[in-house]
């Protein structure tokens, strides 16, 4: 974040820090045909899921040097990683994506990200990756 947040201090631009939360449907997989069903618990984990990845959005933008937090716009999408950086960037007009290359998802790649590398691959506007 402190190198995207230099950089649009640099050139007099905003950051939108994004998080994206996976819709707990997504946790379930063999069980997505039935939450048609459970309609009701399905809105509710959705709902418990944002809540709560809010507060680690706040709790993260709260620990940025005052003067960074000017800079920088939280915004919480639930979805998956890569296609909702993707479909954001092009729909929205961002000018670039600045990610890590360590990413949360363990050993899927060795040297960059899967989400990072899905990214890199189809973005509509330069992608910046920084060793996280």
């Amino acid at each position: 974040v402190e190198h995207a947040v230099a950089l649009a201090e640099a050139i007099g631009a905003e950051v939108e820090l994004l998080h994206v939360a996976p819709r707990p449907a997504d946790y379930y997989p063999l069980d997505r045909w039935i939450w048609g069903e459970k309609e009701a618990e399905a809105h509710h984990l959705e709902a418990r899921a944002l809540t709560t990845a809010r507060e680690r959005l706040d709790g993260f933008v709260a620990t940025l040097p005052e003067g960074a937090r000017a800079q920088v716009r939280p915004r919480l999408e639930l979805g998956t990683a890569h296609e909702v950086i993707v479909k954001l960037a092009g729909d929205e007009g961002h000018d670039l994506i600045v990610m890590s290359t360590r990413g949360a998802g363990g050993l899927d790649h060795l040297l960059m990200g899967s989400v990072t590398e899905r990214v890199v691959r189809r973005a509509p506007c330069p992608v910046l990756t920084v060793p996280g």
